[in-house]
């Protein structure tokens, strides 16, 4: 399951729910179920905001219900006050949100639901069951992936390692595909041999927190390394420990800009995304019962975070270009037709021909963390300190 997870007013504004006008002002179009801190983090504030401002366009009102505990009777309740109260649309964000989507979705039949980034399902180890009044929304991990390798490339980053935890992660597989094959396509479009980018690719065989990745890190930026992207949020904190001196970090799937070292993040845009996905679900037969629909470019769904002040050439119409070819289709992602091809990294599925241009390497982690367990943040650190001095010595 993804985890990780995701504002042009004007575009919002522009996107009106076909034949949903505002004929009565007391309606609640839209409710939005929150756990008992409310809007609170970046997901739900999209959410609320790209549904705020669909619902003040058509006239509409919206509602928050605010669950008082976490437990299933405490989303019981609100889930039943929507459905008493008449909402047209139920949103809900986040995989905290299947188990109690999922029994709602029976509870209160005339209901409808759109389930962000999650699909329901009974239990966390449970496969997911979407009946025909909900539809769910996931975000295109390929096109996150496409967008920062181009804008990588376009930066004149030649020398890059995406690093993620385990082979088997079909979200990971994604990203990489996608960020190998948008650089492959930059270099296209600059007349530059993708041969003469390397990307190395490691996995650490774990998602857990590690003081080995500082270590790994450190490594690498000595041996010349341009840029670290990773998809893996746990990773971060050991990776800032290691970048000094100017050296840079890159994230897909999850925003870590605030953080000086990241030079850019590759991620779910939920407010437009939001925008479309409700003018969707307006139209006549549009909203996509028993459905999982994936929100890329063309969807508004990814989005490109980063101060273009630290940046040496790319710029803002470079990245709109990338999301433009992306959106008009004239570049596409991930190749679903193609095979495995095997690189020095591995086999790797959904490359195209400009993709498999690019020198693909394997990079051995110092040592995954073998346990099973997660170190805590401030052993981690400790750690990765410790092995800051010893890369030094």
């Amino acid at each position: 399951m993804n985890k990780r997870v995701l504002a042009a007013a004007p575009l919002i504004a522009a996107l009106l729910l076909g034949g949903c006008g505002g004929s009565d002002p007391n309606k609640i179009q839209y409710g939005l179920i929150t756990g008992p801190s409310g809007v609170s983090g970046d997901a739900l504030t999209a959410v609320s905001s790209g549904m705020t401002a669909v619902s003040t366009e058509n006239g509409t009102r919206t509602q928050t219900y605010m669950a008082a505990g976490e437990s299933a009777d405490d989303y019981k309740t609100v889930f039943a006050q929507a459905a008493e109260e008449g909402v047209d649309y139920v949103l809900c964000v986040g995989p905290e949100m299947e188990i109690p989507v999922y029994e709602a979705q029976s509870a209160n039949k005339k209901s409808k639901y759109i389930l962000f980034d999650g699909e329901p399902r009974k239990s966390a180890d449970a496969g997911s069951l979407i009946k025909d009044n909900t539809m769910c929304i996931t975000f295109d991990e390929a096109s996150m992936g496409f967008l920062a390798g181009g804008a990588a490339v376009r930066e004149g980053l030649r020398n890059i390692v995406f690093m993620t935890g385990t082979e088997t992660s079909e979200d990971s597989a994604q990203y990489l595909a996608g960020f190998i094959n948008g650089i492959g396509y930059e270099c296209s479009a600059l007349n530059v041999d993708a041969s003469t980018v390397t990307v190395g690719v490691e996995y650490a065989g774990t998602e857990a927190i590690s003081p080995m990745r500082m270590t790994d890190a450190s490594r690498l930026f000595a041996g010349g390394t341009e840029l670290i992207v990773t998809d893996i949020p746990a990773f971060l904190k050991a990776f800032t420990l290691a970048a000094q001196d100017g050296n840079k970090l890159g994230t897909v799937g999850f925003n870590a800009t605030e953080n000086a070292s990241v030079l850019f993040s590759a991620t779910a845009d939920l407010e437009k995304s939001t925008a479309w996905v409700l003018k969707e679900a307006g139209k006549k037969k549009g909203f996509k019962g028993g459905e999982t629909l994936k929100a890329g470019a063309a969807q508004n769904g990814i989005r490109f975070v980063s101060s273009y002040t630290n940046m040496s050439v790319l710029t803002t119409t470079d990245v709109e270009n990338i999301l433009t070819a992306m959106s008009d289709g004239t570049a596409v992602a991930f190749d679903e037709s193609a095979g495995a091809t095997e690189t020095a990294a591995g086999s790797l599925k959904g490359l195209f021909d400009f993709g498999k241009a690019v020198n693909v390497v394997r990079v051995e982690p110092t040592a995954p963390q073998n346990d099973g367990t997660e170190a805590s943040a401030e052993t981690a650190t400790a750690a990765a300190d410790s092995g800051a001095e010893a890369a030094e010595n």
